[in-house]
């Protein structure tokens, strides 16, 4: 009689269980919780992991809709990190039992504070440290990684981060995959065409607070000589200090772009219909900033920004009135003055669009050794109804 009571309630335990309706192999337990906010929501998404005595990685997934994750393992001592945008990670240890279920119920995640804002005023994206990469899909299977590798750019932060704004110019000839021939090809005019175009420009004076670190930087990205409106998706990475001291500030945006809204539009397709290069292209830039301790780029005060990275060495800038007359005066002055490196045609920040009446490019020439008569520049801009300024 007493064996049958036994087994009966062994059966009724089973049956009430948490495990019940769950198989686990020999060996192994359940290890569960739910993950709560400040005011007993669930946070979906939060990201877990469980690693073992050793460090190791055991398992590491995301919570469901209803902040609520089980994971089985082998019977043993864990820790346990949870973590989720805008919150301080959770940690803690447990141990899992076999066949049993090692439950650590609501774990609440309390607000991390933000990261401290960069200072006001004008910050140099260092190229040195900074990288503008690509990811495009191939013959409808492989996906290519590029990256751009010269760029400039600067940032103005605001007294309000919201009313900051920030430049960049991409070298589009600088384009690199890490094949020439494709390279060559992505350079003609069945992309971005750079003898036309050579550069990509991105202006923004929107910066958007989503929350914790997040923020939405949206602005004008002109590419192939059209213009759209781009949002990047960024995160804010926070300040730190360079090797000589000096304060420097990182993010990492994304964005996604369709080159049909560019006017890029070459296309060759495979049998069955499989295109070469697929429409969309996802964009990624990771950048670091160092504080400018005053303006890199002749100008800034009345432009807003800087146009040009490395310009320390820049002696020289003109102003002239549209892009046809930047392009052959950048010519002439190769051929005029016998320039050891090729000018550089750049879209001032706050010029507007290419056709506008206050439209104005900027050649820009590097003379290290001060060999270029500012006076004889002078008379040369005026030709084409421009003017020189000095950094």
């Amino acid at each position: 009689m007493i064996g049958r009571w036994l087994e009966s309630r062994m059966k009724r335990v089973q049956r009430t269980s948490p495990l019940a309706a769950l198989r686990t192999p020999p060996n192994a337990g359940v290890l569960s919780c739910r993950v709560l906010d400040p005011v007993n929501e669930p946070v979906s998404h939060a990201e877990f992991t469980v690693t073992d005595a050793m460090g190791r990685k055991v398992v590491g997934g995301g919570t469901d809709p209803f902040g609520t994750f089980v994971a089985t393992v082998p019977a043993g001592e864990y820790r346990l990190a949870v973590s989720a945008e805008g919150y301080t990670p959770y940690r803690a240890s447990v141990t899992v039992a076999e066949d049993t279920l090692a439950s650590l119920g609501d774990v609440t995640l309390q607000v991390a504070a933000p990261p401290e804002l960069p200072a006001p005023g004008d910050w140099e994206i260092e190229p040195a440290h900074s990288s503008i990469a690509f990811t495009a899909r191939h013959i409808g299977l492989a996906r290519i990684h590029g990256r751009f590798n010269s760029f400039a750019g600067a940032v103005r932060i605001g007294e309000d981060m919201q009313q900051s704004a920030m430049h960049v110019v991409i070298d589009a000839a600088s384009i690199d995959t890490n094949v020439k021939m494709r390279d060559d090809h992505l350079r003609s005019a069945d992309f971005l065409d750079v003898a036309r175009f050579p550069t990509l420009e991105f202006y923004s004076d929107r910066f958007t607070h989503r929350g914790g670190s997040r923020w939405a930087v949206t602005g004008a990205l002109s590419l192939h000589g059209v213009t759209r409106t781009v949002t990047l998706d960024t995160e804010y990475l926070g300040l730190g200090n360079g090797m000589e001291g000096e304060t420097r500030a990182a993010c990492r945006a994304t964005t996604e772009l369709h080159r049909d809204d560019f006017t890029v539009s070459w296309q060759t397709m495979l049998a069955r219909g499989i295109a070469v290069v697929g429409p969309a292209s996802g964009s990624t830039s990771t950048c670091r900033s160092c504080r400018s301790p005053e303006p890199r780029c002749p100008g800034t005060e009345a432009r807003g920004l800087g146009t040009m990275a490395d310009v320390s060495d820049v002696r020289h800038l003109l102003v002239l009135p549209d892009r046809d007359a930047a392009e052959e005066a950048a010519e002439a002055l190769g051929e005029r003055f016998a320039l050891a490196e090729e000018p550089r045609i750049v879209r001032d920040a706050l010029a507007g669009e290419d056709d506008a009446e206050d439209a104005q490019w900027l050649v820009v020439l590097r003379d290290e050794e001060h060999r270029l008569d500012p006076a004889e520049l002078d008379e040369f801009a005026a030709e084409w109804d421009g003017w020189r300024e000095e950094p």
